[in-house]
This record gives C-alpha cells, sequence and structure tokens, in this order.
C-alpha cells in the first residue's frame, strides 16, 4: 500500500502592529496574548478556502494569521506547485473585529466613523520597494493615517442619489474584481435628481463602483452576508491574482510558491494628544493653607510657579490657574499615547516620572508637592477640537 502524503506551505501570513504597546502587537502578557482584535475569515472566503484546501491558523503573539495551502509537487525551480490553481478572480477576505474599543483612543483614527464607513486593506497595492516581509497594506507606507483607509461600504441594498436625471440603461454596480455588474432595481426621477436602489444580493462581497454613463460615482465594499452580531471594524482582503506585482503577490503564473512567502502587515500609529491635567485643592489642602498666608502679591507669585515637572526634557508643562483652587496644566508639546512610558532623555532609560512642583525656577525654595502623577486614561479624549487637537485629561483634587 503506498504513501498518500499530504503536503501545505504557507501561503501568506499577516500582522496588525501597534506602536502603541511595547511588543508592538498587543497588551503585556505572561501566558496568552489578548489581541485588540480578531480575525474572521468571511463566508465567501471559507468556501473558497475548502475549494482550493487551505487552512486558517492564528498568530496570537504577532497580531495576526497565516495562511496554509496545500501544494503537490515542484517546478524546474524547486518551488512547492498549488495542489489547486485559483483564478484571478479569486480573493480571501478577513472581517476585523474590535475586541478593545480603547483602541479607538489611543491609536491616531479620525474623529468618529459614520455608520457606513470601515478600514479596507487590500495587497492590491503598487509599491514596488515595498519588501517581501513587510508589505503594507494601507495607502501610505508609515501605516493608517487619518481617513487614508476608510472606505464606504454597503449592504445587500445599496441607495445612491444623484443630482441630475439618470435614464434607463445608463447606471451599473460593477463588482471590481469580477467584472460582474448590477443594474438598478428602482430608479426615481424628481425635479432634476433621481434615487437609485441596487439590489446586490447577486454579487460576491468585495470593492464595487457605480457607474452612470460610464463616469466613476461612487466606489464601496459590499459586505455581502454578515452576522447580526458580529460588528465588523474593517476588512482585509487578499487577490490571490497572480498578476499582481511580483512582490506583493502570492501564487505566481505557474501557480508556484516562491520560497519567501509574503508578509502582510497594518500598522496603526499611536495617537498624540495634549496631557491636560486639572488640579482642584480641598480647603484643608496644605498648598490652600501655605497660599491663605501669603500677601496677595506673594500669592499670586505662588501660583504662577507651581507646575509639573517630569523626568524628560521633552515633556514640559506650561501652568494656567483658573482660580486660587483650581489649576490647570497643558503639555507644550503633543505626546504619544503608550503602553508604558519610558523618558527619552534619561541615561539609562527611566520610567517616565511627573510631580506637581511649587516655587519652580528657584532652586533654594523649589519642593514636591505630589510625586507619581497617574498617566492620561485611555478610555477618553477630548477632541472637541479636533483637528488638529486631541486633549487626554488627568482630574486631581487635593
Amino acid at each position: 500500500m503506498g504513501n498518500n502524503n499530504i503536503l501545505y506551505k504557507e501561503l501568506f501570513s499577516f500582522s496588525l502592529e501597534q506602536l502603541f504597546y511595547k511588543n508592538i502587537y498587543c497588551k503585556n502578557y505572561s501566558t496568552d496574548p489578548n489581541p485588540d482584535l480578531q480575525y474572521i475569515p468571511t463566508n465567501e472566503c471559507i468556501d473558497t478556502m475548502n475549494r482550493f484546501d487551505m487552512l486558517f491558523r492564528k498568530i496570537d503573539h504577532r497580531a495576526g494569521f497565516t495562511i496554509l495551502a496545500r501544494t503537490l509537487g515542484k517546478n524546474l525551480a524547486g518551488d512547492h506547485l498549488m495542489r489547486f490553481s485559483p483564478g484571478n478572480h479569486e480573493k480571501l477576505s478577513f472581517w476585523l473585529v474590535l475586541n478593545n474599543p480603547e483602541v479607538i483612543n489611543f491609536n491616531n483614527f479620525p474623529k468618529e466613523f459614520s455608520n457606513n464607513e470601515f478600514f479596507y486593506f487590500s495587497n492590491q497595492v503598487i509599491d514596488l520597494a515595498a519588501l517581501r516581509n513587510n508589505l503594507h497594506l494601507t495607502i501610505d507606507p508609515s501605516g493608517v493615517i487619518n481617513s487614508n483607509d476608510i472606505f464606504k461600504k454597503s449592504s445587500q441594498n445599496y441607495c445612491f442619489h444623484n443630482t441630475s436625471e439618470v435614464a434607463e440603461n445608463t447606471a451599473i454596480v460593477r463588482h471590481v474584481l469580477t467584472g460582474i455588474e448590477i443594474a438598478p432595481k428602482y430608479i426615481t426621477n424628481n425635479s432634476g435628481e433621481s434615487d437609485l436602489i441596487f439590489d446586490l444580493y447577486d454579487l460576491p462581497s468585495g470593492k464595487c463602483k457605480l457607474l452612470i454613463n460610464n463616469i466613476q460615482k461612487d466606489v464601496f465594499f459590499y459586505l455581502g452576508p454578515v452576522a447580526l452580531n458580529l460588528k465588523v471594524f474593517g476588512v482585509i482582503e487578499i487577490s490571490l491574482s497572480n498578476i499582481l506585482n511580483s512582490n506583493y503577490r502570492i501564487i505566481e503564473p505557474d501557480y508556484s510558491l516562491t520560497t519567501e512567502r509574503p508578509y502582510y502587515k497594518v500598522r496603526f500609529l499611536n495617537r498624540e494628544t495634549i496631557w491636560r491635567y486639572t488640579i482642584k485643592l480641598q480647603s484643608n489642602s496644605p498648598l490652600s493653607l501655605e497660599m491663605g498666608t501669603l500677601s496677595p502679591p506673594d500669592k499670586l507669585d505662588f501660583m504662577n510657579m507651581l507646575n509639573i515637572v517630569t523626568n524628560d526634557s521633552n515633556i514640559t508643562f506650561t501652568a494656567s490657574p483658573v482660580s486660587d483652587t483650581e489649576f490647570k496644566f497643558l503639555s507644550d508639546n503633543k505626546v504619544a499615547l503608550k503602553e508604558k512610558y519610558i523618558s527619552s532623555s534619561s541615561s539609562p532609560p527611566k520610567t517616565l516620572s511627573l510631580s506637581l512642583k511649587k516655587y519652580v525656577g528657584i532652586p533654594a525654595k523649589e519642593a514636591t508637592v505630589k510625586t507619581d502623577l497617574p498617566f492620561p486614561s485611555l478610555s477618553v479624549i477630548d477632541t472637541i477640537n479636533y483637528p488638529p487637537l486631541v486633549y487626554s485629561d488627568v482630574f486631581l483634587i487635593i
């Protein structure tokens, strides 16, 4: 009886990096990693993987996953050949589902997302300089920048309002990858404008374009069927086409897999905020009692020389007294939010420390009022002045 060996080889791998974290992938852990996002293959993706005998494997310690494919034999160069041969219209799609809502605060995302928007990442990127082990899926090579990678999404019923009337047989929705076209189900012309409704049920999920008189009017991602309880934060769409640029493609024209496999990445940049400390003094606090003994001019000097001091020369604060019982301190520069703060000017590196001090600038009198001030919470940020400013608040009573 002969041997029946089945061999799977890596098709590609993916990781999501977050510069907020010290290890750039997830919260510090001692046993098992707990990524902020999970990746769920779409129903269509599961069908595709079943047809081509592919396997999905999570890699939590790198906040990602890898896909394996069944192979059979080798080409003349010694590269493994795919057992089954996907067409250029085939793709694998994965939902991004948010496990940690604080991601929206500590990463440099837009102020808010509308209900019909989410992140869209694809390997159909043109960057000939990108290395196979560091292939960005974002528009900007450095990572997600503002709304660059945010995309409009649509459910089965796609609606569009056009500012001019639309004649019959002049409007279509075209699925970008397959070229499948859908005509509108309804066209309503009124007062020189038009409302179009499309039923996208027969389309596969993916990127679509609305064309009117062969002119692109809209572009969006059709979600296809999604579980009702699944809160989709974004999608990763990986094309299996062998005509992509050589550095980004997964499968070669002869359906072989080169030795160096593509490693796709998405990088979330940590948000920079102005740190704002609001400190209120109780009537019996030492500072209140000390100020009560001073003359008005001395009291004013005292208030102006109360400030937050750090062990990082790049993080300084300006005091803005509101009253003799309330003080505000704003960082002079934006500070990047991090899982663990280290002083950039200490040698050897030390944990960042913040202290409230009085008589700052007068060595003979300067003294510490309170040490180890807390760092800003990640659960709340103030975006009222966004852009350009975002504030991180700390409220203290002493």
